[in-house]
């Protein structure tokens, strides 16, 4: 990741030796002038970040408005400090509208027909990284900043922009060695379509046998199938070579198709490297949610939860026990073969490390908390119980139809839980401050639902208000609910309340399963701290997680409204 973002920065192949060691030779284009940024196949910082936010102001809805906009403004401020005809000007529409996002969903949607000088670059938003691509002597960078500031303000950023907030992720599956020794695998009868046994013993497969012996075989065929606990359909299924194949196949299928697809078809990011059960991906900020739900879907073969956009593609996925099975009204596969596509299957997971980082955090801490993020967090976290019949109770009358649909999918869903399988977020601030938030993955839907609102401001507020309060007035009990019910009495309170009614309701439900969690990993703690005393306390239990991930939730969605306004700025335009 770091080698690949400071190749395409820097260009190294030019002034850092790297054109000699991977033995390129132009020595036969020595009197011709070589572009080389043409040669750039990876995205830029800027344009990661501003991918969604340029795909999103190109839609026929947006009149192309704040993106075109822009650079027309930044256009003529560069010329008029620069001069028309003089290079810097030049080479600023050359690396700006000659060079793509290299993002293939925003590409596609801007310049379709692949037309030269039709791109737009995500570095135009950036003055550190624009002064680099334009090779400004150190004199000449301030001027560069001053007036991509202004035409920031003369556009309605403000003092931020589209490239402010980047994410990285790193995903890795669960248990995998448990997978290639066997430990994974169910009983026969949770592979077998027909559990009769009569249908594995007819009488035409045993010719050799005359009646009475096959009637004796029948007898002990029939006894060892399913009699008791020992019988064949409770056999846990045994490795061998077609079951490795299989399992082979899925890391194949999961890498090398549906996470290029989900990752840079779906969403607006780009896959560093798909490996097996290791994914490393870059995406803008506002694809973030969605992205991890397809993702995390995709591995164990889910429902799939991606509902097209206006734009997008009408392909989705089927899911078939265990199998994805892309399906389009249009028969745009979008280069995925029209096959199953096999997954994981169900109960595999994936711990993933996300960070969220400030453009101006250097890459290589960006990384290392990454690192760290990925396995020495979200693989740390422990199973529990989410599971409560006490879920229903208090709960005096339905506000909404689809409040019942997410209450019941989500008893369904959610019972006794294993370890890992755990998302840890750190945004990383330009301060150095970093802000850390722990989820369970089984609890991740739940979190998604919840913060899904048009009213960002609104819930935000309340979030952060959460944050502070709940660890003053609240506590994780024995057996009441009393984070939830701390939470339902300072919502209650707010004056703004009406407009996220349904988001409070449904984040007083999950905060009864967080707590379902907390409380059982506490339990189970206590028990082992018993046998020994030394056993550290489980990571992601206390109220400071929970504020932990208020807060979190709180700064996504103030980013959100950020957006909102800039599109809704276009419209009013």
């Amino acid at each position: 990741m770091l080698n690949a973002l400071e190749l395409t920065k820097r260009m190294a192949w030019v002034y850092g030796g790297v054109r000699e060691s991977l033995i390129i030779d132009f020595s036969n284009l020595e009197n011709e002038k070589i572009d080389y940024s043409q040669l750039i196949r990876f995205p830029n910082l800027s344009s990661i970040a501003s991918a969604r936010f340029a795909y999103q102001d190109w839609q026929p809805d947006q009149n192309h408005g704040q993106l075109s906009q822009y650079w027309q403004k930044l256009q003529i401020n560069i010329k008029q400090q620069f001069g028309k005809t003089s290079q810097e000007y030049q080479d600023f529409r050359d690396r700006t509208r000659g060079r793509p996002f290299h993002i293939p969903k925003t590409d596609i949607c801007i310049n379709r027909q692949n037309l030269p000088g039709r791109y737009y670059n995500g570095v135009m938003f950036s003055s550190k990284w624009l002064a680099e691509d334009l090779g400004l002597e150190k004199e000449q960078r301030p001027q560069l900043r001053n007036i991509i500031d202004q035409t920031h303000r003369e556009s309605g950023f403000g003092d931020s922009s589209p490239t402010d907030w980047w994410v990285m992720i790193l995903g890795d599956g669960d248990g995998m060695g448990k997978y290639v020794s066997g430990q994974k695998l169910h009983p026969y009868q949770e592979y077998l379509t027909e559990t009769h046994p009569e249908i594995f013993i007819n009488r035409d497969r045993y010719p050799h046998l005359d009646d009475n012996q096959y009637e004796q075989k029948k007898r002990e065929f029939i006894q060892a199938f399913r009699d008791d606990e020992h019988s064949l359909l409770k056999t846990r299924k045994r490795i061998g070579p077609a079951t490795h194949v299989g399992l082979n196949r899925a890391r194949l299928d999961f890498s090398n198709r549906l996470v290029p697809f989900i990752t840079e078809k779906r969403f607006c990011g780009r896959v560093v490297y798909s490996a097996g059960d290791d994914v490393m991906t870059v995406l803008p900020l506002e694809d973030l949610p969605d992205y991890l739900l397809s993702l995390r879907a995709a591995w164990c073969g889910g429902d799939d939860p991606y509902q097209p956009q206006p734009g997008d593609p009408d392909l989705k996925f089927q899911s078939q026990g265990g199998y994805w099975r892309p399906t389009s009204d249009t028969n745009d596969f979008q280069g995925l073969p029209e096959r199953s596509l096999f997954t994981m299957g169900f109960g595999a997971t994936m711990s993933l490390g996300i960070v969220i980082v400030d453009k101006s955090v250097p890459l290589p801490v960006a990384l290392e908390a990454l690192w760290e993020a990925e396995s020495d967090l979200a693989k740390e976290l422990s199973g529990g119980l989410l599971m409560s019949i006490d879920l229903l109770r208090g709960l005096t009358e339905w506000r909404s139809l689809s409040l019942m649909r997410f209450v019941l999918s989500e008893i369904f869903r959610l019972s006794s839980v294993p370890n890992k399988n755990g998302l840890c977020f750190r945004v990383l601030y330009s301060s150095g401050n970093t802000l850390e938030a722990l989820i369970k993955g089984e609890l991740y839907p739940g979190w998604r639902d919840w913060i899904t609102t048009e009213h960002h401001q609104a819930l935000s507020s309340l979030l952060y208000r959460l944050a502070e309060e709940l660890p003053r007035h609240a506590d994780l009990t024995p057996s009441s609910y009393l984070i939830a019910q701390a939470a339902r009495a300072i919502a209650e309170r707010r004056d703004d309340k009406d407009l996220v009614q349904e988001n409070i309701d449904k984040l007083l439900i999950w905060l009864r399963y967080w707590e379902d969690w907390a409380r059982s990993v506490h339990v189970q703690w206590l028990i082992e701290r018993e046998k020994n005393p030394d056993t550290p306390k489980p990571i992601g239990i206390d109220l400071k997680d929970l504020s932990n991930i208020l807060r979190f939730s709180a700064f996504w969605l103030d980013k959100m409204q950020q957006r909102q306004q800039w599109h809704r700025q276009d419209h009013e335009a």
